[in-house]
């Protein structure tokens, strides 16, 4: 099985990358899309702590679970809290605002226009969110048949 899913992880990755070696504008636009969604995801990785709440965050996920590891210092709580999601927004309105400013295809669905990476990303969430509903319906369980007790990251 390890050779079978090799082989195809292989194909899939060649498959995946032969459209931005083919095509400029195509990485362009996906540096665009991804790179600006990475942005995004530190952000809602930021609004998970903030809800998950930052102080037992800090305490149950990383200082008490790791082992001779690094701790996080209470200022990383504030940062959390307040600076990465105030960076954030700031960074992507700014790109916004900037995408609307100075380019006139704004509007446009082409390469390198808000519209096409908003699209992009909206096509994506709907993905995730019908592979979510599937796997909810079905309950899927990729780990049943782990021996071994779970830990939940709780108090």
């Amino acid at each position: 099985p390890r050779r079978v899913t090799v082989v195809i992880c292989v194909l899939w990755i060649i498959c995946c990358g032969l459209p931005s070696s083919l095509s400029l504008e195509f990485l362009t636009n996906q540096d665009d899309v991804w790179g600006y969604a990475l942005i995004v995801s530190g952000f809602m990785f930021a609004v998970l702590v903030i809800v998950y709440g930052p102080i037992r965050y800090r305490r149950v996920v990383v200082n008490d679970f790791g082992i001779h590891d690094w701790s996080l210092p209470f200022l990383w709580v504030p940062l959390i809290t307040v600076a990465v999601p105030l960076i954030g927004i700031t960074l992507v309105g700014w790109w916004i605002h900037d995408m609307i400013v100075f380019d006139s295809e704004w509007r446009e669905l082409n390469w390198n226009s808000l519209s096409s990476i908003l699209l992009e990303w909206f096509a994506l969430i709907l993905v995730l969110l019908l592979v979510n509903g599937v796997v909810l319906r079905k309950r899927f369980n990729p780990y049943k048949d782990q021996v071994g007790e779970d830990i939940p990251p709780n108090d």
